[in-house]
């Protein structure tokens, strides 16, 4: 685990330099897992960074080596199911999809795997509606809102989408520059409401330390940016 997070800290995790400290962190791994089979309170945790750095075969299958001892973890059945999904094994991630239903339907993780696993398989419409219901019972998390939001954007429902943005940017505050980004977007082309996108630029430009809005400013689409900067240069 230690090797895991020190590779993670890095913030080049996919560097060749740390092919050979992964190699040892996989088989130190197993051979925690062979001797203690019971034994899951760190484990996940490599597979977490696993996940984040795209290797997903290997964190699913510590992911599995948990529920064999612990078969009701919701999160940790919710994490297989994502890792199948992403390795292009449907019919297996739904089955953990249902075998997470049963035990906590309710539990945002659940909620947040049916959209992802619906808009995989192609039904967008019972993706869009799942994603809907779950928001309005409160019952969302990050990926159910970047999901949401994606497909809320492409079918036109501008106000679904909206509010799944805002509560992308509250759970994820780092992002709320990107999502004011999206939303201007959206709003200057396929919802054609220019106030709204221009709100939305304006508040992206806000957010950017003076000495750096110049730059930003290139990534904000023409007509809005002239008068952004006009804006900007009135505030300094």
């Amino acid at each position: 685990t230690k090797l895991a997070l020190t590779i993670s800290a890095s913030g080049s995790f996919n560097s060749p330099r740390w092919n050979q400290t992964k190699t040892e962190m996989l088989e130190l791994i197993k051979e925690g897992v062979e001797i203690n089979r019971h034994y899951r309170k760190i484990t996940p945790m490599v597979a977490d960074e696993l996940a984040r750095w795209g290797d997903w075969k290997n964190a699913t299958w510590i992911w599995e080596s948990v529920l064999s001892s612990r078969p009701y973890v919701v999160a940790i059945i919710t994490n297989a199911a994502r890792g199948h999904a992403v390795m292009g094994d449907t019919p297996m991630a739904l089955e953990l999809l249902e075998r997470a239903k049963k035990v906590q339907p309710n539990a945002p993780a659940v909620r947040s795997l049916e959209v992802v696993l619906l808009a995989r398989a192609g039904n967008e419409s019972a993706a869009l509606a799942a994603g809907r219901e779950a928001i309005d019972r409160k019952l969302y998390d990050l990926d159910l809102s970047n999901t949401t939001y994606s497909l809320a954007a492409r079918a036109g429902d501008y106000a679904l989408a909206e509010r799944a943005m805002e509560l992308r940017m509250v759970n994820l505050p780092a992002s709320r520059i990107a999502g004011l980004l999206e939303l201007g977007a959206m709003y200057a082309g396929p919802a054609k409401d220019p106030d709204k996108a221009f709100n939305a630029f304006r508040k992206a430009v806000e957010l950017v330390p003076v000495a750096d809005r110049e730059g930003f400013l290139q990534r904000i689409p023409m007509p809005y940016r002239a008068q952004l900067a006009q804006t900007s240069a009135n505030s300094r």
